[in-house]
């Protein structure tokens, strides 16, 4: 005797711009809604900006996002990716003071050297903002402390 397999459960159809808004806004629960395969695909989409939602959840300072996306297996790979400006999630996390979320992004293996458009790394922004726990960590990660931007200016401590 054969047994039909079972109908294979509708997944939910979220929009784009609705996993967007929920990296912006901090709310997890679309993104638990979704199948692991649904999880990852989302990590390769962009907005108009060219920021997925990591750089998103990164820069809206939600550590609880960024972590649960992080852990998709497929995130290592769009951890150092860069949107239109070249900013990479830890310019982000770096720029608006968010110890957490630079802990998380360098233990999936963000790159503390990586440079945006300007020049600038994660540790430029940590210094110019004050943030001595951030440009602690990032040096303590293998930041270059002698750096240089586009401008050729080095890190300052606010």
């Amino acid at each position: 005797m054969e047994i039909d397999p079972p109908e294979q459960a509708q997944l939910p159809q979220i929009k784009d711009k609705d996993l967007f808004k929920s990296a912006e806004t901090g709310d997890c629960s679309i993104l638990h809604s979704l199948s692991p395969l649904q999880l990852s695909k989302a990590l390769s989409l962009r907005n108009d900006d060219g920021r997925s939602l990591l750089h998103v959840a990164s820069s809206s300072g939600h550590t609880k996002v960024v972590k649960l996306l992080s852990e998709v297996e497929a995130s290592s790979g769009v951890v150092n990716i860069k949107d239109d400006e070249g900013w990479a999630p830890i310019h982000s996390a770096a720029s608006i003071g968010s110890v957490p979320i630079v802990e998380i992004l360098l233990s999936k293996g963000a790159d503390v050297n990586l440079k945006n458009d300007g020049g600038r790394t994660a540790l430029h922004y940590a210094a110019s903002k004050g943030w001595l726990e951030i440009a602690e960590l990032l040096i303590s990660h293998g930041a270059k402390i002698n750096s240089k931007d586009k401008a050729c200016r080095m890190y300052t401590i606010a």
